[in-house]
């Protein structure tokens, strides 16, 4: 949508969470075609786990199993920051496992209402 473009490209010109931090990047094909991103900055406002680098969109293409896996580890890896931060949506059990499996650890649980 137009919306999630404009969001997109609001975090790619660093205006919403600063540059860019190591460990964000993608997932490509051998033909060029981009399958998956893991995109991190800085959730400004104070100290980590709240603020600090945060996960701030992982996205893979359907069909391919296995690229959040790979760009989450591969994330992990090349992180110079003591804690990474990421919020996953109530119910995403597969997302929930994933991040378990990695050794994160679920910190705060909230409920949001859009009215």
């Amino acid at each position: 949508s137009a919306d999630e473009e404009a969001e997109l490209e609001a975090v790619i010109a660093r205006e919403q969470y600063g540059p860019l931090l190591p460990g964000s990047g993608l997932a490509v094909t051998d033909s060029g075609a981009v399958v998956g991103a893991l995109l991190i900055g800085t959730f400004p406002g104070g100290d980590p786990p709240a603020y600090g680098p945060w996960v701030i969109d992982v996205f893979r293409t359907p069909g391919y199993r296995g690229v959040g896996r790979a760009l989450l580890t591969r994330a992990l890896a090349l992180a110079d920051y003591d804690t990474l931060g990421l919020i996953v949506t109530e119910g995403n059990s597969a997302a929930q496992r994933l991040y378990e499996a990695l050794d994160f650890e679920l910190v705060s649980s909230a409920i949001v209402v859009q009215i």
